[in-house]
């Protein structure tokens, strides 16, 4: 009786509501991060400054730009749950962050240097950007899932998706 009503106290549901908000934002952080990465290479594909700056590259090459993101997204994808299962999933969730701070800082370059006209540093930042989300795909919705009270583990598994389709559409209305 006395384990029930310590449940009840207030005390407990601050805990509770303290643990829903530290699990349920790690997705919708996460995931919005990702929308934007896969959202925001459609507008700088069809701008004219890119275009000029890069001399016109072939649709081809334009097409492979966007597709590196999805490429690292599959190699992330192929090891997250080994990763998972050995390092543990926070530990894979801070490898995915670090991928996609690194892929910020190899975006970065072509600011950094902005008379060169190489896109081989788009193609790394974005490859990296896909790795980590792979990573991040698998290894949030695991950790979610394990840490979540179970009340509420519909509704912060679905958080990650809507993190996802969130930061697509600020990359479309950024675009």
């Amino acid at each position: 009786m006395a384990a029930e009503s310590l449940l009840r106290s207030p005390a407990a549901a601050d805990t509770r509501m303290a643990t829903l908000v530290r699990v349920g934002l790690t997705p919708v952080v996460v995931g919005t991060a990702l929308g934007v990465g896969y959202g925001n290479i459609g507008g700088a594909l069809g701008e004219a400054a890119f275009l000029t700056r890069y001399h016109h590259p072939s649709d081809a090459m334009l097409q492979a730009l966007a597709a590196a993101m999805q490429a690292g997204c599959v190699i992330g994808s192929l090891f997250a749950g080994w990763l998972a299962d050995t390092q543990g999933r926070r530990r894979t969730i801070l490898i995915a962050l670090v991928c996609v701070v690194a892929s910020s800082a190899v975006l970065l370059v072509p600011a950094l240097a902005p008379h060169t006209d190489n896109l081989a540093p788009l193609f790394v930042g974005r490859a990296l950007l896909g790795l980590g989300g792979g990573l991040a795909c698998t290894a949030v919705p695991i950790h979610v899932s394990e840490t979540a009270p179970a009340s509420y583990r519909g509704a912060v598994e679905a958080s990650f998706q809507f993190g996802v389709v969130l930061g697509i559409l600020i990359a479309y209305a950024l675009n």
